[in-house]
C-alpha cells in the first residue's frame, strides 16, 4: 500500500521575486509550493493522473511567525490530474523570519466510497485453473490487522492472473525484482490497482517482474488478463495477493470481505486450504468434497504433489500411489477398492480417515500377493463417506 509521511523544511526571511519548488513522493503525489515575499501558496498534484483518479490525502504544517488560510491538519480528497491550490501560509511580519514545515500523507481512493455489497466476483484466474487458497480472511501469517479481508490464491510463478470484477487501471508497478517473508520487502511488491465504480479498489500483488499488461487508465472488464502472478514484495512464496479496500479518513486502508462465484455458488466467501476453479457460465453450482479429476495413480508423492503420475504402465516391483486432492478438507471416510479387471482375485479394500487440515489425502499400496499375477488392468474405485466418486484403470507390468 503506498502511504507515505513526507516533511518538508523551509525558512526564509525574504524574497525579492516568487519563486515555484515541488517534491514528489514516489513519483505519484507532489507538493509544490509557490512562495513569495508575503508567503506560500500550497498545491498538490497527483502524477497518477487520471480524470477518476481520487487520493485521500492528510495535511499539516508547522509554522512560525505564519498563518494558514484554512484550518489544518486538513483531510480532503485529490481528484483528477490538475494542481490544486488547497491553502495558503502567510507571513505575519514580513521584518522577521518565517519559517514552514509541512506534512502530508496519502493513500490511493476515495474515504467516502461504499462497497456494493450486491457485487459477485469471479476468481482471478484463467478458465480451467484450479488453485488452491493458501490464506484466506483473517489469516495467522499475515492477514491481520488492515490486510484481515485480503486472500492468498496458491498461483505458481508466471500464472495468468485475471481481472476479478470491471474497472479502471488507476496505478500499477512491475520494477520490482525481489521478495522474501522480511519486513525489508514490505514495499516492494509489484501490483495492479483497480478502481471500481462504486469507489473501492482491487489490488492484485505480488506480480512477477514485467508482470503487468495493463495500463494507468486502461478499462478492463472481468476476465481481462491484466498480469502474471510472482513472489515479488512481502512474500513467502509464489501466489497471488488480491484485496478490495477503501481508506479510511485516518488513511488506513479498510480491506472489504467480498464474495465470488465458485463451483459450488453463486455467492460465497472463500476458504482457506479450500480447491476453487472457474465455474462456466450456465453450470449450475455443484458441490464437490474431493477433485474428481486430479484422482492420479502415481510412483510417488513429494511434499503435496504426486510424482509419475502421467505413465501408461505402472511397474509391478515397486508400490503406487493413489493420490486424491480435497476440494473441501474435513474430516471424511476414505474408501478404495482395487480390482484386478477378467480375473477370481478378491479385490482388496483400504479404508482411512482424512483431517480437516488436509489438503490431499494418499495411500501408498502394495498389491503382490503371493500367488498373485500382477501384471495387467486394474480398477481402483473411490468413495468418500460411502458415495462412489470415481473408478481409475491402471495398467501393471512385470
Amino acid at each position: 500500500m503506498r502511504f507515505l509521511l513526507l516533511l518538508i523544511l523551509l525558512f526564509y526571511s525574504a524574497l525579492s521575486a516568487e519563486e515555484r519548488t515541488e517534491f514528489c513522493s514516489q513519483d505519484r503525489i507532489c507538493v509544490v509550493y509557490v512562495q513569495d515575499e508575503f508567503g506560500a501558496d500550497i498545491y498538490f498534484r497527483n502524477q497518477i493522473a487520471l480524470p477518476t483518479t481520487k487520493v485521500t490525502l492528510e495535511i499539516d504544517a508547522k509554522v512560525t511567525n505564519m498563518k494558514s488560510s484554512r484550518k489544518l491538519p486538513l483531510t480532503t480528497i485529490l481528484s483528477g490530474n490538475g494542481e490544486q491550490k488547497l491553502f495558503r501560509l502567510n507571513v505575519n511580519n514580513t521584518n522577521k523570519k518565517w519559517i514552514y514545515q509541512i506534512n502530508y500523507r496519502w493513500i490511493l481512493g476515495d474515504y467516502n466510497a461504499q462497497h456494493d455489497d450486491s457485487i459477485v466476483y469471479d476468481l482471478p484466474i484463467e478458465k480451467g485453473k484450479k488453485i488452491r487458497i493458501n490464506q484466506a480472511y483473517n489469516g495467522e501469517k499475515s492477514h491481520t490487522g488492515d490486510n484481515r479481508y485480503a486472500i492468498d490464491f496458491g498461483l505458481l510463478e508466471g500464472s495468468v492472473v485475471t481481472a476479478a470484477r470491471d474497472g479502471v487501471v488507476v496505478d500499477t508497478e512491475d520494477r520490482f525484482t525481489e521478495g522474501g517473508f522480511d519486513m525489508k520487502y514490505i514495499n516492494s511488491a509489484n501490483f495492479v490497482k483497480i478502481l471500481h465504480s462504486d469507489g473501492t479498489i482491487a489490488q492484485y500483488a505480488h506480480l512477477k517482474p514485467q508482470g503487468v499488461v495493463v495500463k494507468r487508465g486502461q478499462m478492463v472488464t472481468t476476465g481481462q488478463i491484466i498480469g502474471y502472478s510472482g513472489n515479488t514484495g512481502y512474500s513467502d512464496g509464489p501466489h497471488l495477493h488480491f484485496e478490495v479496500y477503501k481508506p479510511t479518513l485516518r488513511l488506513k486502508k479498510e480491506t472489504i470481505p467480498t464474495k465470488f462465484r465458485t463451483p459450488s455458488s453463486d455467492a460465497e466467501e472463500l476458504v482457506e486450504g479450500y480447491l476453487y476453479w472457474r465455474r462456466e457460465q450456465g453450470v449450475p453450482p455443484q458441490s464437490e468434497i474431493v477433485d474428481r479429476e486430479g484422482i492420479k495413480i502415481c510412483t510417488g508423492i513429494v511434499e503435496t504433489e504426486g510424482i509419475g503420475c502421467s505413465l501408461q504402465m505402472y511397474s509391478a516391483r515397486s508400490p503406487i500411489v493413489i493420490f486424491i486432492p480435497m476440494v473441501k478438507p474435513d474430516e471424511y471416510r476414505i474408501s478404495v477398492i482395487f480390482k484386478k479387471n477378467k480375473t477370481g482375485f478378491e479385490p482388496k479394500n483400504f479404508k482411512w480417515d482424512t483431517k480437516s487440515e488436509w489438503w490431499i489425502t494418499y495411500l501408498e499400496v502394495d498389491l503382490k500377493e503371493e500367488g498373485m499375477v500382477m501384471d495387467g488392468d486394474w480398477t481402483a474405485s473411490i468413495s468418500v463417506d460411502g458415495v462412489p466418486i470415481r473408478d481409475v484403470n491402471f495398467s501393471v507390468e512385470k
